[in-house]
């Protein structure tokens, strides 16, 4: 897909979750015994879907300088953020995992992956206690 700077949040956001959609994220679930459950991917929280994981697309975050004399074109930085979400903290590092590898094996149309930063925490949400991490996908077009 060809990614557009008239439309560079839109396309970006959609070429992840195409990439997301057919690396299908999945979670092995060792408790009782090794089942592969799928994770939705969803560009939000789904507080009432508490079953399975969830990777979440958020809203593509788009940061442009280094803008050339006698120019409106500069030096664009895109910012992608994706969180994982589970109940159980061991699904989060295998999601977290997958993102990571998919995305580094998938290039975006036009632009160079410059750095990854992760984070991590817990979410309460109707009183389900939710493991999260985030992973920021940083990207730069010129």
């Amino acid at each position: 897909m060809a990614i557009s700077n008239d439309t560079l949040d839109s396309d970006v956001f959609s070429e992840i979750r195409t990439i997301l959609v057919a690396a299908a994220p999945s979670v092995i679930d060792s408790l009782a015994s090794p089942t592969v459950v799928s994770a939705a991917i969803n560009a939000t929280f789904n507080d009432k879907q508490t079953t399975i994981p969830q990777v979440v697309i958020n809203p593509i975050e788009l940061d442009e300088s280094m803008f050339k004399f006698g120019s409106v074109q500069g030096r664009k930085i895109v910012n992608a953020e994706i969180e994982c979400y589970a109940r159980i903290s061991d699904y989060i590092d295998q999601l977290a995992g997958q993102v990571r590898r998919v995305m580094l094996n998938n290039t975006l149309s036009g632009m160079d992956i410059i750095g990854i930063t992760s984070d991590s925490g817990v979410t309460e949400a109707n009183d389900v206690k939710w493991h999260r991490k985030s992973l920021v996908f940083s990207y730069m077009r010129e």
